[in-house]
C-alpha cells in the first residue's frame, strides 16, 4: 500500500458488527461472505499473522440489539477498524439515538479505533440510509454504499432475479463479492480509515452509554418444567438457554438498575409469551415465525427508561406445547 495505517501494531482487531449479511446469512460458506472476503484483502496488506478477524453479525437485530452488546461483543475485543451494517434492520423506526449512542460509547476505549459505515440494500435497491448519513456527516466517519454498488453492477436490474440476493436483502455468493470488492477498492484509500470526531456535543442530547449484564436464562429463578441446554455457534458464540413446551412456565429475575431487555428464540414452533415488569404486564410476544426454521435470537422487549432502583422481570409462557426458548436477561444501567 501507498500509506501506512496500523503502526506499531502487533495485532490488528477488525470487527464487523451488523445484522445477518454480516453474520453471513446465504453466503454457501463463511469464508465466502463480505466480511471474510473483505478481511482476507486486510490480511493481505497488514500481515495474514497481525490481521484478527472477528464476525460479531447477529441475523435479524437492529442497532438497538447491537447498543446493548457493544461492551460485550465489540469494545471487549479492542477494535483498531469497526465496520457498521445496521441500516437494512433499521428500516422502518428512526433509529438515530442507538447509532449515535454507539457511536459515542467508543469512548470508553482507550484508543478509538477507525470506522466505516456500511449500507447493504434489498432487491430494488430502496432501503434507506439517511439516519446513517447524518451521523457519519456530523462525526466524519466514512460510508460505503454497498447498495448504490450493486445497483451499478446490475445497471439497476432487480439483485434478487439476477441472482445476487437469495432473497429479498440476503446477498448470495455474487452479492458478497459484489459487497467485498466494493470495501476493498475503498480501503484502497487513506480516506476510509478515520476515526469518530468524538470531541464533539452529541446530536441528540438524550445520547447514552450503558454498563449491562448478560444474565443467563439457565440462572435465573423458575417455575415449571424447563430444559436447560447450549446451543453451539448460534450467533456471536455459545449461548445458554431455557426451554419449555409447558403453558404458565415462567422465569423471574430480580436486578438493580434502569435498563432491562429479554432474549429468546423465534422459529416455526414457537409460540406466545407474556411479559411482566414489578408484576404488570408489560407486553403479550408471539415468537412464532413459519420462515424460521432454526433458532433466530429476538428481542421484543426492551427498556431504557426504568426508575433507578430494583424491579422484577417476569416471562410466562400462555401458549400448550410450543416450544418457548430464551437465551438472557439482559440488565443493568445508562448514563
Amino acid at each position: 500500500m501507498k500509506y501506512k495505517v496500523f503502526q506499531n501494531k502487533d495485532k490488528i482487531n477488525v470487527v464487523y458488527f451488523g445484522g445477518s449479511i454480516t453474520q453471513q446469512f446465504c453466503a454457501s460458506e463463511h469464508s465466502k461472505c463480505y466480511a471474510a472476503l473483505s478481511c482476507e484483502w486486510l490480511k493481505e496488506q497488514f500481515g495474514r499473522e497481525r490481521v484478527n478477524y472477528i464476525n460479531k453479525g447477529v441475523g435479524g437485530t437492529t442497532s438497538i440489539y447491537g447498543l446493548l452488546r457493544l461492551d460485550r461483543d465489540v469494545l471487549e475485543s479492542k477494535p483498531d477498524l469497526l465496520f457498521i451494517e445496521f441500516a437494512v434492520n433499521d428500516t422502518g423506526f428512526d433509529s438515530s439515538l442507538y447509532v449515535e449512542s454507539i457511536i459515542r460509547s467508543l469512548k470508553k476505549l482507550d484508543k478509538i479505533p477507525y470506522v466505516v459505515f456500511l449500507y447493504t440494500t434489498n432487491s430494488t435497491y430502496t432501503t434507506p440510509s439517511e439516519t446513517f448519513e447524518k451521523i457519519a456527516e456530523y462525526y466524519g466517519i466514512p460510508q460505503i454504499s454497498l447498495r448504490d454498488a450493486l445497483k451499478e453492477e446490475l445497471k439497476g436490474k432487480n439483485a434478487k432475479e439476477c441472482g445476487y440476493l437469495a432473497d429479498d436483502v440476503h446477498p448470495a455468493d455474487p452479492g458478497h463479492r459484489v459487497f467485498a470488492d466494493t470495501i476493498i477498492k475503498c480501503l484502497s484509500s487513506i480516506e476510509y480509515y478515520k476515526k469518530p470526531l468524538l470531541d464533539k456535543n452529541p446530536l441528540n442530547k438524550d445520547a447514552f452509554k450503558l454498563n449491562l449484564k448478560f444474565i443467563p436464562s439457565t440462572r435465573v429463578k423458575a417455575s415449571g418444567y424447563w430444559k436447560y441446554g447450549v446451543i453451539s455457534g448460534l450467533d456471536v458464540g455459545d449461548k445458554e438457554y431455557a426451554v419449555t413446551t409447558q403453558k404458565g412456565a415462567s422465569l423471574e429475575l430480580e436486578f438493580e438498575g434502569n435498563v432491562v431487555a429479554v432474549e429468546h428464540s423465534i422459529n416455526d414452533k414457537s409460540g406466545r409469551y407474556d411479559i411482566y415488569l414489578d408484576g404488570e404486564l408489560q407486553k403479550q410476544v408471539n415468537a412464532f415465525n413459519e420462515n424460521i426454521l432454526g433458532n433466530q435470537l429476538a428481542m421484543d422487549y426492551y427498556r431504557f427508561d426504568l426508575e433507578n432502583g430494583r424491579h422484577t422481570i417476569k416471562v410466562v409462557t400462555s401458549q400448550e406445547d410450543k416450544q418457548l426458548m430464551f437465551f438472557h436477561f439482559i440488565v443493568g444501567n445508562k448514563y
